[in-house]
């Protein structure tokens, strides 16, 4: 095969480098976006190569050939693939399909386990515990021990925080990037990043709401101090992650979006770019090869 066939890796790199680096220069919102557009643009150029490689093995295997109508032509001077690199392209793209189908299936069964009638639903438990499920409009689940632990403010801050992530629809963001990682595990840290920088947004629109970060850095705290029930599947808990980190940023003024992260900002569009544009290219010219000689016999 093609060297270029390496350009979609080595494009993902570049791309993961350059939004590590710009990370800390970016508002919660823009990076939530920006991380996910990356996980999945970075996912799709590999698994588009991951089919341009399965579909080159593909064309050496004469069984193959005769059932597509593929002439013997086309081969295997032109595009070789082992067999050994075609079946573990052809290998990691079922495996992650399948993973993706049964990740799309609990985040469904999830939902449908909590999602109620009412916006917010208080459950007993003796553990803190508070996360958001997407629905239509969506469900806050409360447990008893958590209004217990928090005034009133702090109270109506958590809230604000579970209400900003079904408005904004930051499960769609989460599972995207979740399906990306699975495709491509390499991309596992996009992931992080972009649980922590929804979670932050959601901070942000509580203290919007609630008019005083102190009250929100508050209630983090108190939360991470007691035993926090883990969230079901991929609901979006208050306190899950980074909360240390959540309340230093609460602390700190507001930096505006500077040149040097837009800058990053187009290096990583780049980079996605160039790998979706090299995986196409490849395989456009491979089909468009077959083609060309087989119409010619």
């Amino acid at each position: 095969m093609s060297p270029s066939l390496l350009v979609p890796l080595v494009g993902v790199a570049v791309a993961v480098v350059a939004a590590g680096l710009v990370r800390p220069l970016l508002s919660p919102r823009v990076a939530t976006r920006v991380y996910t557009v990356l996980a999945v643009g970075s996912a799709f150029a590999v698994g588009w190569a991951l089919v341009l490689i399965a579909f080159g093995w593909a064309t050496t295997i004469a069984a193959v050939r005769q059932v597509a109508g593929w002439c013997d032509v086309m081969l295997p001077e032109h595009h070789v693939v082992s067999p050994v690199l075609g079946v573990a392209a052809a290998t990691l793209l079922a495996v992650g399909a399948v993973r993706a189908g049964v990740a799309w299936h609990r985040y469904r069964r999830l939902d449908r386990r909590w999602s109620g009638d009412v916006p917010v639903d208080v459950v007993a438990s003796p553990q803190a515990i508070a996360f958001a499920v997407p629905g239509r409009p969506g469900t806050i689940v409360v447990s008893d021990a958590m209004l217990d632990l928090l005034d009133g403010p702090e109270r109506a801050a958590v809230l604000a925080h579970e209400q900003a992530h079904l408005r904004h629809h930051h499960h769609r963001y989460l599972r995207a990037t979740r399906a990306a990682v699975i495709i491509l595990p390499l991309l596992a840290p996009l992931e992080a990043w972009v649980v922590h920088a929804s979670e932050r947004w959601a901070d942000d629109e509580a203290v919007a709401r609630v008019g005083d970060p102190t009250v929100v850095a508050r209630a983090l705290a108190r939360v991470a101090a007691t035993s926090l029930a883990p969230a079901p599947g991929s609901a979006l808990a208050f306190g899950a992650t980074g909360v240390a980190a959540r309340i230093t940023a609460l602390r700190e003024p507001r930096r505006p979006t500077s040149g040097v992260a837009l800058v990053g900002l187009t290096v990583v569009g780049l980079a996605v770019f160039t790998t979706l544009v090299s995986s196409t290219v490849q395989f456009h010219h491979l089909v468009a090869f077959a083609d060309h000689v087989c119409s010619n016999q």
